[in-house]
């Protein structure tokens, strides 16, 4: 059966998740994020047609499939926990290589080298293996609404993570250097400045939630509450992407027809981070 939030979920389970973490914090985390993101870059792709917008469209449809999966592992049963709990590294490692591919089709303005494309697509292997085989789930407590994940597989995310924010570094210092429009170097910084932004915001809490669990701090379920805090990678993306559109012009689209959606996006997205739960 699809997962649906709040579908099997028993009082015991919600009373037990209201507990451990706000309700109202994991609705302002999850759906608003998701719904403008997407929303942003459908109309960015809309209007440019461009590669570059064309993967960031990929980029945000992985992303919300990864925020609703997660919101579904916290406010589902026992079943629909598990499989959404089993997909969340999929769709994470496929949003990580398309943030590349997004960043090097935008600073260089063409398409990523085959090689480079394959040598990403290897990355998604061992997931799809490890999910299809249930190996990153070893059980379910019941009592507590928790999946346990293998302890091997729990790191993969967080490390391809690394590697390919080391790749975007490395690709936005060697075309600085290269360039000698000072335009482009803006351009570039601030590029840069949204995707590792964007990746590490997200990186983050799962790191510190590893770390949590590696080191027996506290109850285990806590140490996921850290995650629902790596959602508020989007809006650095697409606020500063917002920007260079609009000092820029970075996508091709008149200033008069976007500003006003784009403040909206903005300010919608960051006031998520602001609000009392």
């Amino acid at each position: 059966m699809f997962p649906f939030p709040f579908v099997e979920e028993t009082a015991y389970a919600m009373t037990a998740g209201q507990v451990q973490i706000s309700y109202a914090l994991l609705a302002l985390a999850h759906i608003p994020t998701m719904v403008i993101s997407l929303s942003f870059a459908i109309w960015l792709y809309w209007h440019t047609k461009k590669l570059s917008s064309f993967y960031l469209l990929l980029i945000t449809i992985a992303f919300s499939l990864w925020t609703y999966f997660d919101y579904c592992a916290w406010t589902s049963g026992p079943r629909s926990i598990m499989f959404s709990w089993s997909v969340l590294d999929l769709f994470a490692t496929f949003f990580t290589i398309l943030t590349y591919w997004f960043f090097y089709s935008f600073i260089k303005e063409q398409d990523v080298p085959t090689w480079q494309k394959l040598v990403s697509a290897c990355f998604i292997i061992p997931p799809v293996v490890y999910e299809l085989s249930s190996f990153n789930m070893t059980e379910f407590l019941n009592t507590q609404s928790l999946a346990l994940e293998n302890q091997y597989t729990r790191y993969y995310v967080p490390g391809i993570g690394v590697v390919f924010l080391c790749a975007v570094i490395a690709l936005a210092v060697i075309e600085y250097r290269k360039t000698t429009d000072t335009i482009a170097k803006q351009k570039i910084l601030w590029s840069t400045l949204a995707t590792g932004l964007f990746l590490s915001i997200f990186l983050l809490p799962i790191l510190l939630s590893n770390l949590v669990l590696f080191l027996n701090i506290g109850l285990a379920q806590y140490a996921y509450n850290f995650i629902v805090y790596s959602l508020f990678s989007m809006p650095f993306l697409t606020g500063i992407l917002a920007y260079l559109i609009v000092k820029y012009q970075a996508f091709n689209i008149k200033v008069i027809k976007s500003i006003v959606y784009i403040l909206i996006c903005m300010a919608i997205l960051f006031v998520n981070i602001f609000l009392p739960y």
